[in-house]
This record gives C-alpha cells, sequence and structure tokens, in this order.
C-alpha cells in the first residue's frame, strides 16, 4: 500500500488496487512483556476517505464544482490529518476556504489555517462581514496572528529585552505598571496580554490571560476569573487585588 508520508506516528495508507483508505497509527509502550511497539491499521470510512482521495490529487484535479461538497466532508471529518494534508496544497486550501466558512463544523480547520500575517490577511478577506457567533474565535485568532504590534512575540521562550531599550514593537504595549521584575503588558491593536519578568517579555496563553484580562479591565469580575488567577500562583496575588479594589470602587 503506498503510505502518505504525513507524520511518523500517525499516516494514511492507500490501496493500490482499490484505492480503499486506511488510518495507520504507531503506539510506542514499554511495558513488561518486553512488547515496545504496537502499530493499528484502520479502514477509513466514506465520505472522509472519498475526502482524503481528493485533497492527495492536489488543485490541479479538483474542479470548481467540487469544492462546495469537498468542504463539506472537511467539516465533517475534521481530523488532524485532514487538516495536515490540506495544508500541503496552499492554493487548494484558499480555493477552499470560502466554502469551509459556510459550516460551524469547519471551525477548527479554519482556526488551523490562520498561521501567518498573510493568512490572516486572506482569512479577514473571507470572512467579510460574516459575524455569526462562532465565528468569534476565528476573528479573535485572525486579529492576534495579523497584529501589526505583536504578532512576532513569542509564548516560550519570552523575547529577551532592556526595558531601557525596548524594540519598537514591543515600546507600544501598554504597561500595568506593577513593578520592574514582575508585570502584564498590554497590545492596544489585537488586547493580546504579556508577561514581563524583568528580562523577558512572553504571550500569556488563553484562558489564562482571558481572565487576567478581565481582573484587570473588565467592569465585573467574574468568581471563575478570580479562581483561575488565584490557582496562578503567589505571582499573580497582585492581579487580584487590583481586581477587587476596581470592584470597591
Amino acid at each position: 500500500m503506498t503510505r502518505y508520508g504525513l507524520d511518523d506516528d500517525e499516516d494514511y495508507w492507500q490501496c493500490p488496487e482499490c484505492d480503499a483508505v486506511f488510518v495507520w497509527q504507531d503506539y510506542t509502550a514499554f511495558t513488561g512483556s518486553g512488547n515496545n511497539d504496537e502499530q493499528t491499521l484502520q479502514r477509513v470510512a466514506e465520505p472522509h476517505a472519498t475526502t482524503v482521495r481528493a485533497l492527495r490529487r492536489g488543485t490541479t484535479a479538483v474542479a470548481d464544482d467540487e469544492l462546495a461538497e469537498l468542504a463539506a466532508n472537511i467539516a465533517f471529518a475534521h481530523a488532524a490529518l485532514v487538516i495536515t494534508l490540506l495544508r500541503r496544497d496552499a492554493a487548494l486550501v484558499w480555493r477552499l476556504v470560502p466554502h469551509l466558512a459556510d459550516h460551524a463544523g469547519a471551525l477548527e480547520v479554519l482556526l488551523e489555517l490562520v498561521d501567518t500575517a498573510d493568512g490572516a490577511a486572506r482569512m479577514r478577506t473571507v470572512l467579510g462581514e460574516r459575524t455569526a457567533s462562532h465565528f468569534a474565535p476565528l476573528w479573535e485568532r485572525v486579529r492576534v496572528v495579523g497584529c501589526t504590534i505583536c504578532r512576532d512575540i513569542p509564548g516560550y521562550p519570552g523575547l529577551r529585552v532592556s526595558r531601557d531599550a525596548l524594540p519598537a514593537n514591543v515600546a507600544k504595549l501598554e504597561q500595568c505598571g506593577h513593578s520592574a521584575e514582575q508585570d502584564v503588558w498590554r497590545c492596544r491593536e489585537c488586547e493580546s496580554l504579556f508577561e514581563w519578568d524583568g528580562k523577558s517579555v512572553r504571550r500569556i496563553p488563553d484562558p489564562f490571560a482571558k481572565c487576567i484580562h478581565e481582573c484587570l479591565y473588565a467592569p465585573v469580575v467574574s468568581p471563575a476569573a478570580l479562581k483561575m488567577v488565584f490557582d496562578g500562583g503567589r505571582d499573580w496575588v497582585w492581579v487580584r487585588e487590583r481586581a477587587a479594589a476596581r470592584v470597591r470602587r
């Protein structure tokens, strides 16, 4: 059988005789029995298999009148391997995206496709005036990935900077002003939050960032946000105190 070569531990295999598609997985388990490897091969049902075969054919072999049905099948499958296979063909991706946007079930796929500033700009054009609630996470990702101020600041490891000579983009971040050794900085363009530890600035991941943002800026702070910040440890006591002071006012 033909292996697609998508991943070392999980992949699609296709039968050369009947075109059946299989998911192959390699589980490595160290047990007392001495059996250190276990591989499985599972037949993929239709329409998932049809989708996989179409994506493997590539953009030059997929006609315009096939795009809507293919997008519907991708939205139904939304498997990690389908996304990996889709991302191999950028031209096909952007032919499919307008059709994928018609399916709420394709949100996971669309989120995976927004990983560069160019991708964010193209997705913004595709979304246009689409404001349905299920698009909210996608709009947020487009804003963050395409942000002109902070898109290049990583999560981990942080960006090492000198507070006395901040790069132009970092200097635009709003500083909460807690201390020189620990602070939260906010991007005014996309509302992303960053932690300053005295030597480096790094992106605070969701959902923790949303809770900190709520504690520092929202007019009403929920018990759930306070609890998550509390669970973050002693470094975040000042955030809870700041929230309590705002609520008292």
